[in-house]
């Protein structure tokens, strides 16, 4: 084989490499990533943890206990995703209409420097009545995210402190009454499919 076959050889796959790559980063494969994760480690989706709701009450895992439950991580300086996530919830809940009763959203703040119990109660009225909105000090954050195998981080310099943005996995996890895992949505799902995909479930 000559020097030339062997350098188009390398260069397609280099090229595969940084295609599959950039489908990663870029979120394209987000859908797949947690359903491989989801297929091969549920039993690893939940688990200890210690938070603050918006009533400044404290929330563990026990409270996932006895209905379904819908669990979401984000923050409220979200610009874009974080807010549509959270529509979209309210609008499926409130398309199923009594089987609702059996469902409580749950969103966890990735940003506890800034959400504050305060600042997660007025930004939980925004959105479904139901909805709790937790906090907590930055090590439960962290637990809280280990558990449902969350990442998070921010994307600004360090020094801004007041205007910065986070990263962070989107996916909303569907909990069973035993607080286990279920099934998963990401933030593309449209509002009818997780309304027939929740039908199903319960």
């Amino acid at each position: 084989m000559n020097r030339t076959v062997i350098f188009s050889i390398l260069a397609l796959a280099l090229a595969f490499v940084a295609a599959i790559y950039g489908g990663i980063v870029t979120g394209q494969f987000d859908s797949q990533k947690i359903q491989t994760a989801a297929d091969n480690t549920t039993a690893l989706i939940g688990g200890d943890f210690t938070l603050t709701d918006q009533h400044n009450e404290p929330v563990t895992q026990d409270a996932l206990l006895g209905h379904y439950s819908l669990v979401t991580f984000g923050y409220t300086f979200c610009p874009d995703i974080c807010p549509v996530v959270q529509q979209t919830i309210a609008a499926a809940l409130d398309n199923l209409g009594p089987l609702a009763d059996g469902i409580v959203p749950y969103l966890i703040t990735i940003d506890p420097a800034r959400d504050t119990v305060e600042v997660m109660a007025e930004y939980s009225k925004h959105f479904h009545p139901s909805l709790v909105a937790m906090t907590g000090t930055p090590e439960q954050i962290a637990q809280a995210a280990s558990v449902f195998r969350i990442f998070y981080g921010r994307v600004s310099e360090p020094e801004d402190t007041e205007f910065y943005l986070m990263e962070h996995s989107s996916v909303i996890y569907v909990m069973g009454p035993d607080g286990k895992y279920i099934a998963h949505f990401t933030h593309a799902t449209p509002m009818d499919e997780m309304v027939q995909r929740l039908k199903e479930i319960l």
